[in-house]
């Protein structure tokens, strides 16, 4: 009987119980009334004198001073040792594992540490305190694609603890550090001038890439939903790319990193719905860019002074007048800094890689906790350092394609237009259809960027194949 209690027992363990008021099996099967069978209290009266207690003695007196035969106490989890072992991880795998340089994860601590100092709410903690540097990086090792059930005992605490701790960074790091669009006229300026650079000093103004994408999550329950601006179902979050999703729409510097998030939808709504939604939106219609600055967006967008996008293939304008797409090629050297931002977010963050499983409210937190991170890797790290070349063309062979001037060349979309000797448009691949879904509120400052471009001699650079060959031809002549 005493074995079956103690195996039975011992394996009740868990990181945080309170061992004071714990009751012995015996207790819970037979309850002392003070009036037993004589065999039962035999039976009792004998566990009680294995442990040196008399016979007879209440079940509180029982639980406050028992110590069954055989019970391993609460694990040794040696929380320090492990933060030790951590630390001294080399810097290459450090960096895998929780996605920055252990300096960044240094600063990064300190900033929340206050934060995470708090007392844990319950009491009997095996291994001692958790330090932030453990929350921390339960978190980020969480964030970047692991497991709770292998995370938890890596870093020796338990497993319905660590989301505990992974919840408190979170709401650490989401307090600590501001995403805000500022509209200080120093500040566009500063960022008007780091996209002019970006885009060889072709299209100046922008002062931000704007664009949406939808991150993957399990269903979401009814009791999440319907709390918005709008009345939503759950059939509303699946997407037309065959998953549940919640929309996000983001805006990011020359330096990928973002300056506004907002627009959080369902995953079946589109860009230009889910941007109209927002204050932003509201506030660019006001004016709130001064005259000059402009958003840089895909065809998706409608298009004013404050919102410049592409020209539209199959609008009659892009038909007459070749350098249409001559801009659209540089307007698209500043508009893919928001596709390589969240390239580099959903290739950083290993969360993003399959659906989300946590319930929607949570969803929210958990992106808005990895765009901050994100930005602050960014402002911490070297950029180049971290950043795959994924934004480069490049041939079959590999090597890299390059315009006349030696240059990189960045093809953004899925059709290539160029534009012949004699001046007239044709179509390389096949260009997509306009809905008529869209239609442009205004296009004077797009039509000056345009001749600015033209001014500058600029046409988009034709696509050179393996053999040195330029791709596409009339008639025998080389397409420009």
């Amino acid at each position: 009987m005493s074995s079956f209690l103690s195996s039975s027992d011992s394996s009740s363990d868990s990181d945080d119980s309170d061992s004071d008021s714990d009751e012995s099996l015996l207790d819970l099967l037979f309850p002392y009334t003070g009036n037993l069978d004589p065999g039962l209290q035999a039976l009792k009266d004998a566990e009680l004198s294995s442990v040196g207690l008399p016979p007879g003695c209440a079940p509180k007196n029982f639980g406050r001073c028992r110590r069954v035969v055989g019970r391993t106490g609460n694990l040794n989890r040696n929380r320090a040792a492990r933060l030790k072992d951590m630390l001294a991880l080399r810097p290459r795998e450090f960096r895998a594992r929780y996605r920055m340089s252990i300096g960044t994860f240094t600063k990064l601590v300190n900033k929340v540490r206050a934060k995470l100092s708090a007392p844990f709410p319950k009491k009997g903690r095996a291994g001692g305190t958790v330090q932030p540097e453990l929350q921390l990086a339960i978190a980020l090792r969480w964030f970047a694609g692991g497991q709770m059930l292998d995370v938890a005992p890596l870093h020796g605490v338990a497993w319905n603890t660590a989301w505990v701790y992974v919840h408190r960074v979170m709401d650490a790091v989401n307090s600590t550090f501001n995403i805000n669009f500022g509209t200080d006229v120093e500040e566009l300026k500063r960022r008007a001038a780091e996209f002019f650079e970006l885009s060889k000093s072709t299209v100046d103004g922008c002062v931000g890439a704007l664009d949406g994408i939808v991150f993957k999550m399990k269903k979401p329950r009814r009791r999440d939903i319907g709390q918005g601006n709008v009345e939503e179902n759950v059939g509303n979050y699946w997407c037309r790319k065959g998953f549940y999703g919640v929309a996000m729409q983001a805006i990011v510097d020359a330096k990928l990193r973002f300056l506004w998030l907002g627009g959080f939808a369902a995953g079946c709504t589109n860009d230009v719905h889910a941007f109209g939604m927002t204050q932003l939106a509201e506030a660019l219609q006001k004016g709130i860019l001064p005259a000059g600055f402009w958003l840089a967006g895909d065809e998706a967008y409608v298009c004013t002074d404050s919102l410049i996008v592409p020209y539209s293939s199959s609008s009659r304008v892009y038909a007459t007048n070749a350098s249409c797409d001559d801009f659209n090629f540089y307007l698209s050297r500043i508009r893919i800094t928001v596709e390589r931002a969240f390239g580099v977010l959903v290739g950083r963050w290993g969360i993003f890689w399959r659906p989300m499983l946590t319930t929607l409210p949570r969803v929210k937190s958990v992106i808005r906790c990895c765009c901050r991170l994100h930005n602050f890797i960014i402002d911490e790290e070297d950029r180049d350092s971290a950043l795959p070349e994924t934004h480069v063309h490049r041939r079959a062979d590999g090597a890299t394609v390059v315009d006349g001037g030696g240059s990189p060349v960045v093809w953004l979309n899925s059709f290539r237009c160029s534009r012949s000797l004699d001046g007239a448009v044709r179509n390389v691949g096949n260009r997509p259809r306009n809905q008529g879904r869209r239609s442009d509120l205004g296009g004077g400052l797009r039509d000056r960027l345009r001749d600015a471009v033209v001014a500058q001699g600029l046409c988009r650079p034709a696509r050179r194949q393996a053999g040195g060959t330029v791709s596409g031809t009339v008639s025998g002549a080389p397409l420009r």
